[in-house]
C-alpha cells in the first residue's frame, strides 16, 4: 500500500513508513551503514536532512559543488524514481577552477611573466555581484563575548543618470562594512581584558586538480582596493601559508578623500608582518606565492559606527590607477619623505615604537 507523501510526518517518520522485510522500523535503506558514507577522501558525509526522511523521492546532495567533494546521496527507496543531478553538473565546480588556474599559470609561463612582471592586473576579489560577499568571513569581538556589531552588505550602485558617485563606470555593486565598535568588556569573562574589533577577509579558496588554491602575486608590485572610507584607521590584513599561522601582514588603509570614492595602492613589500597587534622581528616578506586571504579590519577601539564601502581588490604594476600611494617610511630618502606627508598607524613594535607610513 503505498503512502500519501502528505501523512508523512517528520517526527514519526518510523510510523509512517512502518516496518520493513526485516522487522525493523523506519526506512528500509537507513541503515547505520547508509547514514554515513566515507568517499576516498577520508571525508565523511553524513545523511542528516529530516526533510529526506519525509520525502524519500528526493535526493539531497550533502556536500555543496564549491567544496570541491563529490556530493553524498541521501538514501532513497527502491520502488521511488530517480531523481539525480547529471554528472557535468557534480563536477563543474571542481573541473571548472582546474581549468581557470591551467589557463592563469599557462599564461604567466608564456607571457614570462615570472621575470618581465605582469602586464594586465591581476583580481583577487571583486564585489561586483551579490553573491561575493558569501566568499567573505566576517569577525568581530561578538566570538569572544563583546558587543561590536559588524555587517558586510551588498548594495547595487546607483543608475549612470543619478547625481551619486559610482565605484566605477561600469559597475555593478559594492559591499559595504559597517555596524558599530563597542569597547563594552563582557561581565562573565573575566579573562577578557580588550575588546572592540571588527573585520573580514576572503574565505579560502576551494582547491583545483592542482591542490590547494592560493594567490600568487608575486609578479605583481602593488595591492590596489577601490574603496570608500568613513576616515576611521582601518587596517588592511593579508594571510599567507606562514610557518606561524597566527602571523599577519598588515598595513594601515590611508585615504585622501574620506566619503568619495578612490583607487588605493599600497607595495606588497611595505606590509608589516604582526602577530596579535604587535610587529614581530624579525620581518620578513610576505610569501608572496603563497597568499590564502586578503581583509579589512577596524581595531582603533574607538566606540561609534563605521563604514567602508569597497568595489574590489587587484594586484597591478601600474601606478597610474591610483588616486594614492603608500609607502613605508623607511623605504624613500629622506629628502623625499620630509617633502610627503608622513602618517602613523596604531602599530607598534613590543618596544613601544610607531610604524610609520609615507603618503605620495
Amino acid at each position: 500500500m503505498s503512502i500519501p507523501m502528505s501523512c508523512i510526518s517528520i517526527k514519526s517518520t518510523q510510523a509512517s513508513l512502518g516496518q520493513d522485510r526485516t522487522g525493523r522500523i523506519g526506512h528500509p535503506e537507513l541503515t547505520p551503514k547508509n547514514r554515513l558514507r566515507r568517499w576516498p577522501w577520508g571525508h565523511a558525509q553524513g545523511f542528516e536532512s529530516p526533510g529526506a526522511l519525509a520525502h524519500p523521492k528526493i535526493i539531497h546532495p550533502v556536500a555543496a559543488e564549491d567544496s570541491g567533494r563529490i556530493p553524498s546521496l541521501a538514501p532513497q527507496h527502491r520502488s521511488s524514481p530517480i531523481m539525480q543531478a547529471t554528472r557535468p553538473l557534480l563536477f563543474k565546480g571542481f573541473i571548472g577552477r582546474s581549468v581557470d588556474e591551467f589557463k592563469r599559470l599557462s599564461h604567466i609561463v608564456f607571457s614570462l611573466e615570472g621575470i618581465k612582471g605582469g602586464a594586465a592586473p591581476y583580481e583577487l576579489h571583486n564585489f561586483r555581484s551579490p553573491t561575493s560577499i558569501q566568499d567573505c568571513k566576517l569577525m568581530s569581538d561578538v566570538e569572544i563575548g563583546g558587543f561590536s556589531k559588524a555587517n558586510l552588505d551588498w548594495i547595487p550602485s546607483p543608475p549612470a543618470s543619478s547625481d551619486i558617485q559610482r565605484p566605477s563606470p561600469n559597475s555593478l555593486g559594492y559591499a559595504k562594512f559597517h555596524g558599530n565598535i563597542s569597547t563594552e568588556l563582557p561581565p562573565d569573562r573575566p579573562d577578557i581584558k580588550r575588546t572592540g574589533y571588527a573585520a573580514f577577509r576572503t574565505r579560502d579558496r576551494p582547491p583545483t586538480i592542482f591542490g590547494r588554491s592560493l594567490y600568487n602575486i608575486d609578479p605583481y608590485v602593488y595591492l590596489a582596493l577601490r574603496v570608500k572610507s568613513d576616515g576611521r584607521s582601518y587596517f588592511i590584513n593579508v594571510q599567507t601559508e606562514s610557518v606561524v599561522p597566527t602571523d599577519l601582514h598588515q598595513h594601515r588603509l590611508f585615504v585622501k578623500k574620506p566619503g568619495e570614492w578612490e583607487t588605493v595602492l599600497i607595495k606588497w613589500n611595505d606590509f608589516v608582518r604582526t602577530n596579535y597587534g604587535f610587529v614581530v622581528e624579525p620581518q620578513t616578506e610576505i610569501m608572496r606565492q603563497k597568499v590564502k586571504s586578503i581583509g579589512i579590519g577596524l581595531t582603533d577601539r574607538i566606540p561609534g559606527p563605521f563604514e567602508l564601502c569597497i568595489e574590489r581588490m587587484w594586484a597591478t604594476n601600474s601606478e597610474k590607477e591610483a588616486d594614492s600611494v603608500l609607502e613605508l617610511s623607511s623605504s624613500k630618502p629622506k629628502e623625499a619623505a620630509d617633502a610627503s606627508t608622513t602618517k602613523e598607524g596604531k602599530l607598534k613594535t613590543k618596544q613601544g615604537q610607531k610604524v610609520a607610513w609615507v603618503d605620495k
